[in-house]
């Protein structure tokens, strides 16, 4: 992991690198933990995005009475 704060960007390992890096590291159970909670999520999004499928629709609209909250 100290690659990762090379000064060169070209010389820090990629995020696949890391990944496979930390599975390594891990035990079988807590791999499947970690897919679990992947495919659970996924699924979780799948099913959410079906009727909500644009951020910006998330979004409240910048109006007059939003600034003033922020501020």
């Amino acid at each position: 992991m100290i690659k990762c704060w090379e000064t060169e960007p070209g010389d820090r390992p990629s995020f696949a690198e890391i990944s496979d890096q930390l599975s390594d590291m891990l035990t079988p159970e807590i791999k499947r933990r970690y897919e679990n909670l992947y495919f659970y999520y996924q699924n979780q999004n799948k099913e959410h995005f079906k009727t909500q499928i644009d951020y910006l629709q998330m979004l409240s609209s910048p109006d007059c009475e939003n600034r003033l909250k922020n501020d």
